[in-house]
């Protein structure tokens, strides 16, 4: 770790006890960095046949950023154009080097700074920081990384983040949200809650949130048995076995002083196997802010840890169900018609402490358990009787309404007319 980076962190680290600090560090940064960003924009004139990727602050090769960019590779209208991917850890993503018009820039170099002044597009799915302005010729392109059931941004109502205030939270999302270009939909539900989530009405905006559907969730509707086959073989997933996939989120309330958050786990593993048997495997994966869990590896073969795989629709397409609580995969999920389980043991506190909820949890289309005892009842009986009822095409129908495997190339006809739709 560099000494920039080992500072922040040990800054980071004061929030929860000094949060004033850490304010005052971020505003003070962000505001030289803002300058400095300008003046690069203004010395380096936009190529208008470059792309920048970025997915998770550069942890990962995946999302919507990816579908996206494998879809430019693909596509003849894009012969010509050059492309730049963002990462924490390049030497991890040496294999997209193998396309001789990609190349990789560390996160948070002067090299990173360049790309996205220089770049005509911006593909990012987490925003991009704060100091980043698009220039009047570049487009900026949101892709974000979830329909939401919990709050967001200009929407939250309560004070449980203890990294900055509901006012700062607000301000951050206004402030994206003004200079956001694109912002892709998946479904009418969605264009509502994320014009309201990033204030585009009070910035005048809302006319960014387009109809694509998510590219990331293409794949869920193209995808192969051999592909299934590879990725169980890959993991070490006996064929016989039934594959449970859990996707918890995150808490504001575990933040850690050292910085990130913890995850614990909620399952009583000894108690669900003994109800479940020997059929099943359980896949866990970490939410992307959580820096640290606690991981057993007794459970070793039963339970696998597939947090480092990077892209998630490797494990929506070899699971026979999802168990998740508030987290957004549900949405992704529920393209497969496959039964899901929301195991909300903390649903009240959650609900009324921590986040809040932006419709009623009944419309959700699987039960909602809150011990580990109902957790393993609900999983037999919905191997024995479900069924994709009225509830489920009801929620297909509002959560994922324009979902149908062709948001990628729906999205490369947007970018290539341009800001003003007429080129």
């Amino acid at each position: 770790m560099s000494g920039n980076s080992w500072a922040r962190e040990k800054l980071k680290g004061f929030s929860t006890k000094c949060p004033g600090l850490l304010r005052f560090y971020r505003r003070s940064r962000e505001d030289v960095k803002r300058k400095q960003f300008a003046t690069l924009q203004r010395e380096n004139p936009v190529d208008e046949k470059l792309v920048v990727f970025e997915s998770f602050w550069g942890k990962s090769y995946n999302c919507s950023p990816k579908a996206i960019y494998e879809g430019m590779l693909r596509d003849k209208r894009y012969d010509d154009y050059h492309f730049i991917w963002s990462f924490q850890d390049t030497q991890a993503h040496r294999q997209l080097l193998e396309n001789p018009r990609t190349r990789l820039v560390q996160r948070n170099s002067k090299e990173y700074e360049m790309a996205f002044a220089k770049a005509k597009i911006w593909i990012y799915n987490m925003s991009v920081p704060e100091y980043m302005e698009p220039s009047k010729n570049q487009i900026y392109v949101e892709t974000w990384h979830g329909t939401p059931l919990k709050r967001v941004g200009c929407d939250i109502i309560y004070e449980s983040d203890c990294r900055r205030s509901r006012q700062e939270t607000i301000a951050a999302f206004e402030k994206k949200g003004a200079k956001v270009d694109y912002l892709l939909s998946p479904s009418v539900f969605y264009d509502e809650v994320i014009t309201s989530a990033f204030g585009l009405k009070k910035s005048g905006n809302e006319a960014a949130v387009v109809p694509t559907g998510y590219p990331r969730n293409d794949y869920l509707y193209h995808y192969s048995l051999d592909d299934l086959r590879q990725i169980k073989e890959r993991l070490g997933i006996p064929e016989n076995k039934k594959t449970l996939l859990y996707t918890p989120t995150w808490r504001e309330n575990q933040y850690q002083s050292q910085g990130g958050f913890a995850s614990h786990m909620e399952i009583d593993l000894n108690e669900l196997f003994r109800i479940l048997g020997n059929d099943y495997v359980l896949l866990y994966r970490a939410h992307h802010h959580i820096s640290t869990y606690d991981w057993k590896q007794e459970w070793e073969g039963r339970v696998i840890d597939v947090t480092g795989v990077e892209d998630v629709n490797e494990l929506y397409i070899i699971s026979d169900m999802l168990i998740t609580d508030y987290s957004s995969t549900m949405f992704d999920y529920g393209n497969l018609g496959r039964p899901m389980i929301f195991y909300m043991y903390d649903l009240e506190e959650y609900r009324e402490k921590l986040r809040g909820f932006y419709f009623d949890v009944e419309e959700l289309p699987g039960p909602i358990v809150k011990t580990t005892q109902e957790l393993a009842q609900a999983i037999l009986k919905l191997r024995e009787t479900f069924v994709y009822d009225e509830k489920y095409q009801r929620f297909q129908k509002k959560f994922n309404t324009y979902e149908d495997g062709d948001a990628t190339q729906r999205t490369l006809d947007l970018l290539l007319r341009g800001k003003d739709g007429n080129q």
